[in-house]
């Protein structure tokens, strides 16, 4: 074989090789973000099935309903929220997935801290008195997850702490709240 002949094939086959990795890009498909569908949302409601929102925490209660089109205090008389500040306590609610199952009919709350509940939302559903209630207990060992009773369905599940932290704020940033 000739020796010439080896280098030139060898020259273009480098340049060739250099010319891919400096100028070609590989080409990316841009993925579209997964959905996470497979979480059962607590509540599973639209917001116009809602006709009320109670919600009480350490001796305080107060009431959500639409006025002109829009989420206000309308329970107790003279609590004043930001009508920015019920639109988001009612999103934190109805976005609140069921991470996970703990148990189908408890037969003891309070080793999840649902025996004297932190926090308990209850949505009217306005047709014929239906109501649903969640209560939220203490954190799960992990401390990003707490134990919570849906009432009508009689099972423990385990929610992110983040509609507590919502409801917190919520009930401290209310106006003439009577027991504040």
């Amino acid at each position: 074989m000739n020796i010439r002949r080896l280098a030139a094939w060898a020259i273009i086959f480098s340049g060739l090789l250099i010319y891919v990795l400096a100028f070609e890009k590989p080409v990316v498909k841009p993925q579209q973000p997964s959905q996470r569908g497979d979480y059962e949302k607590v509540f599973g409601l639209a917001q116009s099935d809602i006709s009320a929102i109670s919600i009480a925490t350490a001796g305080k209660s107060v009431t959500l309903g639409h006025k002109s089109l829009k989420w206000q205090i309308t329970a107790p008389p003279g609590a004043e929220a930001l009508p920015e500040q019920c639109e988001s306590m009612v999103s934190a609610m109805l976005d609140t997935v069921v991470l996970s199952v703990v148990e189908e009919n408890p037969a003891q709350l309070g080793q999840y801290g649902l025996d004297a509940p932190e926090l308990t939302i209850t949505v009217d559903l306005g047709d014929a008195g239906k109501r649903t209630t969640l209560a939220l207990g203490k954190k799960s060992p992990s401390g990003v997850s707490m134990y919570a009773l849906e009432a009508e369905r009689k099972r423990v599940v385990l929610v992110g702490t983040y509609l507590n932290f919502s409801a917190k704020m919520f009930m401290d940033n209310i106006k003439n709240l009577p027991g504040k």
